[in-house]
């Protein structure tokens, strides 16, 4: 991992992962495919937002810190560990949504697809955040705030389009990490693609 990266690139590419994971938010509530209140259930705020982030920095030390640092060290093909990483660091966000905010009204092997390819882009862009900045630390804190305006805000969508924008969002959260730290990262172009 680098050793030395400038001080802003960490929170500007948190802002940029959690403004285009976000993002669909305000487009699905502007173009009526959804409306967006405070979440009245579950736990208090407080206790929610707390635990937010104390589950955030235990999953982003538990797989972008230590389990990426031992599988980087394996012989397996370029690219593998970082696929590797993202998709076992996607379960654990994967249950714990699937846990907390079940959908009514929709088949559960759909809610478990969707939420399933959602929480594996991110999980990608933590991992590149992780790569890109040499720690694991911006992307706990990233999660942190996701995972708090995830307890804080509840999104009720109308149609089959929120969803997809949900999926776009996370898709573009993992490019947004990749344009945003594009310098950190290409000293890893081979260790992520193969090849020059």
């Amino acid at each position: 991992m680098p050793t030395a990266t400038p001080g802003w690139l960490f929170p500007f590419s948190v802002f940029s992962f959690l403004a285009a994971a976000l993002l669909y938010l305000p487009f699905a509530v502007f173009f009526r495919y959804a409306t967006v209140s405070i979440r009245q259930s579950g736990p208090p705020i407080l206790l929610a937002f707390t635990a937010s982030f104390l589950l955030a920095a235990v999953n982003e030390a538990s797989w972008r810190g230590w389990f990426f640092k031992r599988v980087q060290k394996t012989r397996l093909p370029a690219g593998v560990p970082v696929m590797l990483t993202a998709l076992l660091g996607s379960l654990p966000p994967l249950a714990f949504r699937l846990e907390f905010f079940p959908v009514p009204r929709v088949s559960p092997s759909a809610v478990t697809g969707h939420a399933f390819l959602v929480e594996a882009f991110l999980s990608l862009g933590l991992t590149w955040l992780a790569l890109g900045t040499g720690t694991f630390r911006p992307g706990a804190v990233a999660l942190g705030i996701l995972w708090s305006f995830r307890f804080g805000l509840e999104p009720r969508f109308h149609g089959g389009v929120f969803p997809v924008m949900e999926l776009w969002a996370a898709i573009f959260a993992a490019l947004a990490v990749c344009i945003v730290l594009h310098k950190p990262l290409s000293p890893y172009r081979e260790e992520l693609f193969g090849g020059e």
